[in-house]
């Protein structure tokens, strides 16, 4: 049994063999946007929480959403 790190591929054999052109099908564009990592808070809000540590408390909606 003969055992190799690596099989051998020719290119030139491939190069003959040139895939049909096809046309892709028409589709719409989306495009997406990455800001950045958006964190939610888990836990529920404290009430009296903001007297407490001078805080004010944090939004449970991003202010961007509806």
């Amino acid at each position: 049994m003969e055992t190799s790190m690596a099989d051998i591929v020719r290119l030139k054999d491939r190069l003959d063999q040139k895939p049909v052109n096809r046309t892709p099908a028409p589709t719409q564009a989306r495009i997406l946007l990455f800001t950045g990592v958006r964190y939610t808070r888990t836990e529920p809000l404290l009430i009296g929480a903001a007297s407490l540590t001078g805080k004010r408390p944090v939004q449970d909606m991003h202010p961007y959403e509806g």
